[in-house]
């Protein structure tokens, strides 16, 4: 395919609009009926954005790295963040 320098961004904007858009859809039952509510406000769309900059960030940095494992790495990252954020705070601290 062919297309004009704009219309390349706008077509992988609308890919990246439509991950963010179903990671969304998943994470939003999460955060409203969690049996542990989130320790600091968040929403939905911003936890989808954040899963889309560090995947799509990801395949960036690991191909300017050459770096098989970076996007690996991230995600590990993410997943201790989610940790942190849903797990209740310890009592008496």
């Amino acid at each position: 395919m062919n297309f004009p320098a704009r219309s390349k961004f706008i077509f992988i904007g609308a890919g990246i609009h439509g991950s963010s858009t179903a990671y969304m859809k998943e994470l939003s039952p999460c955060i409203v009926v969690a049996a542990y509510p989130p320790r600091q406000t968040i929403t939905a769309r911003t936890l989808a954005e954040l899963l889309t900059s560090t995947i799509e960030g990801g395949y960036v940095m690991a191909n300017a790295l050459n770096d098989a494992r970076w996007n690996q790495r991230q995600l590990e990252g993410f997943r201790q963040y989610l940790n942190l954020l849903f797990t209740p705070a310890a009592r008496g601290l």
